[in-house]
């Protein structure tokens, strides 16, 4: 009876391993071949990016009850590359904000405040968001919970014109008065003094204020806001009614003349409804975002989209400075103003096509956002970006990056004195599967004045799957991202992203999923990338690269690999200089797939090529031979001692041979519930 038990615990456990992963996208979470349904696009109330902490749920007395993530470990790529603040579990999305100085990186999000060398350590450890604001609070009696903080959407640059930091954050949740805060470092060392105002957002108080925007020239500190009914806060309740949308308030804040810290910021110019949108609710110019400016042009700008049916996409341009006025629109290529669709792992919200960041440089107006993008087979979401003459009203340039299987979402965009652009963003993908991760791309000025992007980059990896919502529907990410020029250089970019951690382990609420947010650094590419990289499997252990090398380097060549979903490129060869092809030889395992690319460098400098891909398709490679006990076939063989009963044995066989499988299947199921009923983690 045992050898026969014995058989059956085989045959078990390969039925039960094998329908739990015979779909390697379900068995990590996310459905194969599913399209998600765009959602429609939500109104501008409903698509408040307040974030809502899960204090409520910790539980009485708890106030260290989470754990936080395990550090995540540096990856290289070109430049510098380590962690930035992770995830307290408390608030969810993180809204990813930061600047970099000379000597210092600064990370502002919903949850807390950093201040890093550029080495990547944290020099203020513990530094919470309404820790920062607390001296600001106090001092003017803001509205404040030190268990459910009122503060969100925070938004930090650097000003290169005065070295110092800006950054602002709102406070206040309906129908609390709603105030704009305001602070400034007082040199280019964050972890030295700051001063803080804060501003009203409106004048009557019946209107809230959300989704800011930061911008600065020479003179002046311009910031933006979307105003709401201040009415109750039910967002994001399902099937409750949301505060309707009103109009753009824009503030212009000398700098020269700003008061001591706290006292009223009486020299501030405010434009409210400067367009003078008269309705219906919810459908004037919305979610305008001010330029952050380099050089001293005079002027200074905001720009939004602008949707008319007859008309098509376009951006909206105002100067805000030393006037306002409508500048008008200039046409875009068309692009769908819904809701955009969901992205994998598992159905990570991107938000919406609103515009995310502006630079202006050199008499231009850059701007980027996230559109919908219509793959071979699915719909993802791709990167959009603009270069505009704001004197003519034309679009100079225009790209998009997209990709066909991978989703990228939540991009921001820096210009440096070169006239190359940098974008990063995040990216996540269903097929082959990837977690969400941090990319980025730069794109050289050529002589022609126009950029030729690189191909895009792996900066980090996603860890694990990402779940997270409220008492809603939405998985939360972003909703911003930074990237930004190095003021030492004015030529090398930084770039802090969001991205899927390392799920955390709670006493209360068992497994939760978590974000953490990733620094790199990185410049114009000092050679051209080698091109046209492909895969083919040739046997079970060898896949073969080809591609060309558009110019010689003069640095060996460096071929990288990564194992999906999780995986890091690592180098698996390194090749001479002329080198177009390599045989890589593995301990490859079925049905995994592994990404390629290959790097090219000069005493300067190196750059990647794009990425290609190939999936394990045949048997895996035969395991090593056994050391001794246990025979081989695959299947555990448990020793007995001379005196237990043969039955019992074999029901303890059968339990542990199919450990593994329930484990799986239940993480199937858990994710197929999740989806079901629109939440996963009773944490958050």
């Amino acid at each position: 009876m045992s050898r026969g038990t014995g058989k059956i615990a085989c045959a078990l456990f390969v039925l039960t391993l094998a329908w739990s992963s015979w779909d390697p996208a379900i068995a990590i979470g996310d459905p194969a071949g599913v399209t998600y349904t765009p959602k429609r696009r939500t109104t501008w109330a409903q698509r408040s990016p307040a974030p809502m902490p899960v204090d409520s749920l910790r539980g009485p007395a708890t106030a260290f009850e989470f754990p936080l993530p395990s550090p995540l470990a540096p990856v290289p790529i070109p430049g510098s590359s380590f962690p930035g603040l992770s995830d307290d579990l408390r608030v969810i999305p993180p809204d990813t904000m930061g600047a970099a100085g000379p000597a210092h990186l600064v990370s502002f999000l919903n949850s807390d405040v950093g201040f890093f060398d550029k080495s990547g350590k944290l020099l203020n450890p513990g530094t919470t968001l309404r820790d920062f604001w607390l001296p600001l609070i106090n001092s003017n009696n803001l509205p404040d919970d030190p268990q459910n903080p009122k503060l969100f959407d925070p938004k930090v640059l650097y000003d290169q014109h005065d070295n110092c930091f800006v950054a602002m954050t709102l406070i206040g949740r309906p129908p609390e008065k709603s105030w704009v805060l305001l602070a400034r470092s007082d040199t280019s060392d964050p972890t030295g003094g700051w001063r803080r105002w804060a501003l009203a957002a409106s004048n009557d108080d019946t209107l809230w204020a959300d989704y800011p925007g930061l911008g600065v020239d020479a003179g002046n500190i311009y910031m933006t806001t979307n105003l709401f009914d201040n009415a109750v806060d039910n967002f994001p309740v399902p099937n409750t009614p949301s505060p309707n949308f009103h109009y753009i308030t824009v503030w212009v804040v000398p700098k020269a003349t700003l008061p001591p810290s706290g006292q009223d910021v009486a020299n501030a110019t405010e434009f409210s409804n400067p367009f003078i949108f008269t309705g219906p609710l919810n459908g004037g110019p919305f979610s305008f975002q001010p330029a952050h400016v380099f050089g001293t042009p005079g002027v200074s700008y905001i720009v939004g989209e602008n949707h008319v049916a007859t008309t098509g996409s376009a951006l909206r341009i105002a100067q805000v400075w030393p006037t306002f006025a409508d500048l008008g629109t200039v046409p875009v290529t068309s692009y769908s103003p819904q809701a955009l669709p969901r992205a994998p792992f598992l159905q990570i919200d991107t938000g919406d096509s609103r515009i995310q960041n502006v630079v202006s440089r050199n008499g231009r107006i850059f701007a980027t956002h996230t559109v919908p993008h219509q793959g071979p087979a699915i719909t993802t979401t791709a990167v959009r970006w603009y270069e505009i003459n704001p004197a003519t009203m034309t679009r100079l340039q225009e790209g998009t990056i997209s990709d066909p299987n991978r989703s990228y979402y939540y991009p921001s965009l820096a210009v440096n004195s070169t006239g190359a652009i940098a974008i990063g963003f995040s990216g996540s993908s269903s097929n082959p599967p990837e977690y969400a991760g941090a990319y980025y791309t730069v794109g050289k000025r050529q002589p022609n004045q126009q950029n030729v992007f690189q191909p895009v980059t792996l900066l980090k990896s996603g860890q694990a799957s990402y779940f997270k919502v409220f008492n809603g529907e939405d998985n939360r990410w972003g909703d911003f991202s930074a990237t930004v020029v190095d003021p030492v250089d004015d030529t090398s970019f930084w770039t802090l992203q969001e991205i899927a951690s390392t799920p955390v382990v709670t006493q209360a609420h068992g497994t939760v999923d978590s974000w953490a947010t990733w620094w790199g650094s990185f410049g114009p590419p000092a050679i051209d990338p080698p091109t046209d990289l492909t895969v083919a499997q040739l046997s079970p252990t060898q896949f073969q690269l080809t591609w060309t090398n558009q110019v010689p380097g003069t640095d060996n060549i460096v071929v990288e690999r990564r194992t999906a979903p999780a995986g890091d490129f690592a180098a698996t060869g390194t090749l001479p200089a002329t080198a177009t092809t390599y045989t890589d030889t593995f301990a490859a395992s079925s049905g995994t797939t592994y990404f390629y690319r290959v790097r090219v460098g000069v005493a300067a400098g190196s750059s990647y090529s794009n990425e290609a891909f190939a999936t394990q398709t045949g048997p895996a490679p035969p395991p090593p031979a056994p050391s001794g006990g246990g025979g081989g076939g695959g299947c555990l063989t448990i020793s007995r001692s001379g005196g237990e009963p043969p039955f019992t044995a074999s029901l303890v066989s059968i339990g542990i041979l199919l450990l593994p499988a329930a484990a799986l299947g239940l993480r199937r199921f858990s994710r197929r519930f999740a989806r079901k009923h629109a939440f996963r983690h009773p944490a958050c």
